[in-house]
């Protein structure tokens, strides 16, 4: 778990602050230190205020699991040896944070101060998925152009390879997994339907999710977590490979 440093110390938001990565890469934050920040300091209090917030997603039609995850910790029944789990803390999407800051007390500044930046980045956010979509589709078709080369290629080694080398000195042929497909840009009816009525769209506060972006993003985010990991086991299978002689690489 990293707290994300900011390049402006003097500049920082406190959100941003507080805003944390896991190992995926995935920002979150924690229901402790954001409400901490907006003036709640005991844990009920806090509590009662994210659960409100998880209603509030649940009425959205989110998935209140994944927007508030729940931090628990095995505590002791009294003096007895039995124990059991207790919610310590919840860790929060952005959407999540969202809804927890507006779930909040208005009266309170810091309150509005949360409202406001995270409606900023969710604005900040808006603004990269188009780039991001048009990276997926560059992806597509860089990949296309790589097979149609690799085809190219294959025929011309088909061509210039001679058969009467004897079969004990031909290289042997090691066969690469294919890449992963990219994945598919196009939307849902859901989503299309959705977004047809950009103005009412805008004022959603689930609209990251009922867009379509949050999924692409995702899925986006998984190919490139595939590819590497392609890419990682075409380099052992190649190395293996080489180490046994000559060898021709087919993808």
């Amino acid at each position: 778990m990293n707290i994300v440093p900011s390049n402006q110390q003097s500049e920082q938001s406190p959100f941003d602050a507080i805003r944390h990565e896991d190992e995926q890469g995935n920002e979150y934050w924690t229901a402790t230190e954001l409400l901490a920040l907006l003036g709640y300091k005991t844990w009920k209090r806090q509590k009662e205020t994210v659960e409100r917030a998880i209603i509030s997603c649940q009425n959205n039609k989110a998935d209140s699991a994944l927007h508030f995850v729940e931090v628990v910790q095995m505590a002791q029944i009294g003096d007895s040896e039995a124990y059991r789990e207790v919610i310590r803390d919840y860790k929060l999407s952005r959407y999540g944070a969202y809804l927890t800051a507006m779930n909040g007390d208005p009266r309170k500044p810091k309150v509005a101060a949360a409202q406001s930046y995270f409606a900023v980045k969710t604005h900040e956010s808006e603004t990269q998925i188009p780039a991001l979509l048009q990276h997926i589709q560059s992806q597509g078709q860089q990949l296309a152009e790589l097979k149609q080369d690799m085809a190219t290629i294959k025929a011309v080694l088909a061509r210039v390879l001679p058969t009467e080398t004897p079969e004990a000195d031909k290289p042997h042929l090691v066969v690469l997994p294919p890449k992963p497909e990219p994945p598919k840009s196009s939307l849902t009816v859901e989503e299309r339907l959705f977004l047809s009525d950009p103005w009412k769209a805008r004022k959603d506060p689930n609209w990251f999710v009922k867009s379509g972006f949050a999924r692409a993003a995702a899925e986006n985010k998984q190919y490139e977590k595939d590819v590497e990991a392609w890419k990682e086991e075409c380099r052992r299978i190649v190395a293996q490979a080489r180490v046994k002689g000559d060898c021709q690489i087919i993808s």
